[in-house]
């Protein structure tokens, strides 16, 4: 019903009758029903957070894209954060998902009735975001949860924090 109200019945139906619109299995095991017995620990030396390898990929991707830094210093965001989040979300762009996020949200839904109700509202965001019929939505990969782009968003965190960092009128993660 969420979705019939938000979007035109043409557009639903072209997105439900694709054939590329599947359900993964796989994206039950991402919600264990217990604590991890042992946290991931970003500072452990097999993460490689603060190797000489990682900490010199960020200082590259800092001066490779220095003006975008430049500007979010002056709209008071710390570099650091961002760069900190960049890698550890996708390795500053490198491992971005290869999942189609349409699919993986779609699966959530169908798959987990405990996570339906934010499971619609991320679809909404999703579908608000790249709006059938003005691109492929199946040509957007991310994580098994969702998360799309270098920062990781996922839809609903995309139209809270999301920005167009070069002014071109568009928000391009």
């Amino acid at each position: 019903k969420i979705l019939s109200k938000t979007f035109p019945r043409p557009e639903l139906e072209k997105l439900f009758y694709d054939s590329r619109l599947t359900i993964d299995k796989t994206v039950i095991g991402i919600f264990p029903t217990e604590q991890l017995k042992e946290p991931l620990d970003y500072f452990d030396e097999r993460f490689g957070l603060l190797s000489i390898e990682s900490l010199e990929k960020g200082l590259e991707y800092y001066q490779k894209h220095q003006k975008i830094f430049d500007k979010i210093k002056t709209d008071g965001i710390d570099p650091e954060v961002v760069l900190g989040i960049l890698r550890i979300e996708t390795y500053f762009g490198k491992l971005l998902g290869k999942r189609q996020v349409i699919n993986s949200l779609y699966s959530i839904y169908v798959l987990s009735p405990k996570r339906r109700n934010r499971t619609i509202q991320e679809l909404v965001s999703f579908l608000k975001i790249y709006k059938p019929g003005e691109l492929d939505i199946f040509t957007i990969n991310g994580s098994i949860a969702g998360a799309f782009g270098i920062s990781q968003f996922i839809p609903s965190s995309f139209h809270i924090f999301a920005v167009d960092g070069d002014n071109d009128g568009k928000i391009n993660l």
